[in-house]
């Protein structure tokens, strides 16, 4: 019996975003649904709105708007691009955020986009919330 298996390590292995609840901005359509079905599908909460006492991250098309004036204020955000989530999933682990952080040089039009990533069959994300701020 091999008690190091990948497979059985798979059943005790954490979530890849657990304890991370994530909103976007640039995005749109389905390209928020997939997002939205991955980050719940891989252990986090995926949120439209951008909560200052529980939102972790905000990832984010561009360096501009309300939602990425407001993580810069709070700095209590991390504020990434897609591909951050994208090379997590792949590598099934949460990437350190600085090297996909807004704050390093970052061409948008560069920008991977959803659709790059397999599609899933969940339903739609709803997301709830006492203590919302909208934006």
């Amino acid at each position: 019996m091999d008690f190091l298996s990948e497979e059985s390590l798979e059943n005790y292995r954490t979530p890849i975003f657990s304890g991370c609840e994530i909103t976007i901005s640039g995005f749109t359509g389905n390209d928020r649904h997939e997002i939205g079905r991955l980050v719940e599908m891989n252990g986090g909460i995926f949120s439209g709105q951008m909560n200052r006492s529980s939102c972790t991250h905000l990832i984010t098309t561009n360096n501009s708007g309300e939602k990425f004036r407001r993580a810069k204020k709070w700095k209590n955000i991390y504020i990434v691009n897609f591909e951050w989530l994208k090379k997590s999933v792949e590598q099934k682990v949460r990437l350190d955020e600085i090297e996909f952080s807004f704050e390093s040089i970052f061409k948008v039009e560069n920008a991977p986009t959803v659709d790059m990533l397999q599609p899933t069959k969940n339903g739609p994300i709803e997301s709830t919330g006492n203590d919302l701020e909208p934006i």
